[in-house]
């Protein structure tokens, strides 16, 4: 079944890859900037900081997108197992560049001290990794895992309140 509860609000009906699908088009174009991204991520002193916001700017309806297909009550990639390898799969690096984008607006939230925002999109980027994973191939599988420990990380960034973070 592709049933799942949404990790936070009501779950609203449909299938997740309908919107997952939108945000990837959406996103689209990613070429030196999965680089640019990866190394804002990481904390990188030589990431530069005005093309991630120009390209969070400009890919904004992807995050929205991905955010819609995270609280819709079901999620399973229509893959036609009968194809065997021939069979069309998510783009696997576009989903970890999505998830990448998503986790930069993360850190934005943070910066503006917006912390249910961040704290909400970080749940939506770990239940987009689940969806990833959930009834697929052994390498989405792989990639829904970094994806959700991408996630996990953002949630570490997190201040509590007075300088606590969560728990490691």
């Amino acid at each position: 079944p592709a049933g799942r509860p949404a990790l936070r609000g009501e779950a609203l009906p449909g299938n997740a890859w309908d919107d997952y699908a939108k945000a990837l088009r959406a996103a689209g174009g990613w070429t030196k900037s999965s680089d640019v991204l990866a190394a804002f991520i990481a904390h990188d002193p030589k990431a530069d900081r005005l093309l991630v916001e120009e390209f969070l700017t400009t890919r904004e309806a992807a995050i929205e997108h991905l955010q819609a297909g995270a609280r819709k009550s079901g999620a399973q990639y229509p893959y036609d197992w009968r194809r065997g390898g021939s069979m069309n799969c998510p783009r696997l690096l576009d989903c970890q560049n999505l998830a990448t984008l998503a986790a930069c607006r993360v850190r934005f939230f943070l910066e503006k001290g917006q912390i249910q925002e961040a704290a909400a999109l970080t749940l939506d980027v770990a239940q987009f990794g689940r969806d990833l994973g959930y009834n697929g191939t052994l390498n989405s599988d792989m990639v829904a895992l970094a994806i959700i420990g991408l996630a996990l990380d953002e949630l570490r960034e997190i201040d509590l309140g007075e300088g606590e973070r969560i728990p490691t």
